[in-house]
């Protein structure tokens, strides 16, 4: 997450999987692994095991 307005508060990140088998997926076969938000402005890199309770999954 770089180069932001100076005025970014937060931001929100959604992993999808646009390949992902028929079978599994929405009929337009892209499924949503996750979705987080409310990542502060000042996070500049998300690491395993960051994700605390302000921010929303």
């Amino acid at each position: 997450m770089e180069n932001a307005p100076s005025d970014t508060k937060s931001f929100a990140r959604i992993m999808d999987d646009p390949d992902a088998p028929v079978e599994i997926a929405p009929p337009h076969g892209i499924w949503d692994h996750w979705v987080i938000y409310n990542v502060s402005a000042s996070i500049t890199k998300l690491s395993a095991g960051q994700i605390d309770s302000s921010i929303k999954i």
